[in-house]
């Protein structure tokens, strides 16, 4: 069953040009459609600047696309009157990026956990100070620190806390924001393990935003691979460096660390640099990088090809 479906999606930022002084969209999401399944954990991955938190923004409702809609429980999270609005936010939470930027730093632990049960008026069985206590307990913090204020932290410590803060509420749906990119490698593995183990206890579904194609393969089903606002493949996670299809993804795995070093003709190297959304590519938004292209390729855009019932590309040439 799909928890969240994303249908023909577009977010177009406008601004005034200098020279023409006219109106020139920024395609950040241009006609992206996909779904999440109860429970499923799905990567979303692609270079900076290609959609991904423009996508997971819209999907949090902080932002209104320029067409396209979402639906959660078969419900449009665009055409939610308030009650409705307040009640989604509370089945749907954020973990930032950035742990040292996204907790207030005048609030102590206590009150930035507090916050969220006092604005959805949820009452625990239990004393809320017991309640916040045992969130601590579960994200592996010591429940004892609750009145120290965010600095007195670590970054693996500030960004469980953050964790800690999207479970008050009892979500659902979690949209991560890579959240292991500003943290120790060896912190990433804890936080990693923290969250698939929330995952299997709460039943919880992720959106995993990340660069990181390792820790993707490993705490994902499948995988969503973007590039200049569109999807280039969805491919399930075990086989996204076996049996990558498109070039693009085909260049991303290319580009991940090896502990045997590539030989050349073994690495993809794309040449050029990637295209301005403000001025995108006609046809397929890849052809001026692509290793191969055919004349369609700048005329047409190309339309997705399912491999099999988890497996989908958008190339002409596959």
């Amino acid at each position: 069953m799909n928890l969240l479906e994303v249908r023909h999606l577009k977010k177009y930022f406008t601004q005034s040009s200098i020279w023409t002084r006219s109106q020139v969209p920024t395609k950040a999401v241009d006609d992206v459609s996909f779904s999440i399944e109860t429970g499923s954990t799905i990567g979303l991955v692609g270079e900076s600047g290609c959609g991904k938190t423009t996508m997971g923004r819209m999907i949090l409702n902080l932002l209104n696309p320029t067409s396209g809609d979402i639906l959660f429980n078969n419900a449009s999270i665009f055409s939610m009157d308030r009650d409705k609005v307040l009640e989604f936010r509370q089945k749907v939470q954020a973990i930032f990026q950035d742990p040292f930027g996204s907790l207030n730093p005048r609030k102590s632990v206590f009150h930035i956990l507090k916050e969220g049960l006092d604005i959805h008026k949820i009452k625990p069985e239990t004393s809320i100070k017991e309640y916040i206590e045992n969130l601590m307990t579960l994200v592996g913090l010591n429940p004892k620190h609750l009145k120290r204020l965010p600095h007195e932290f670590s970054g693996g410590q500030r960004q469980r806390i953050g964790i800690a803060r999207a479970l008050s509420v009892n979500p659902i749906f979690i949209v991560a924001d890579e959240p292991i990119s500003a943290l120790d490698v060896s912190i990433q593995a804890q936080i990693v393990n923290l969250l698939m183990d929330l995952r299997d206890q709460r039943n919880l579904t992720y959106l995993f935003i990340s660069h990181d194609l390792k820790i993707v393969e490993y705490l994902c089903v499948s995988v969503i691979v973007m590039y200049l606002g569109h999807i280039m493949e969805i491919v399930p996670a075990k086989e996204l460096f076996r049996r990558a299809l498109h070039p693009y993804t085909k260049a991303l795995v290319s580009a991940m660390p090896h502990f045997v070093p590539l030989i050349d003709g073994q690495r993809t190297i794309l040449p050029g640099e990637i295209p301005s959304p403000m001025n995108p590519p006609t046809g397929c938004v890849f052809h001026t990088r692509g290793p191969v292209a055919e004349s369609r390729c700048s005329k047409e855009i190309p339309a997705e090809k399912r491999i099999s019932d988890i497996h989908t590309v958008a190339c002409h040439l596959i």
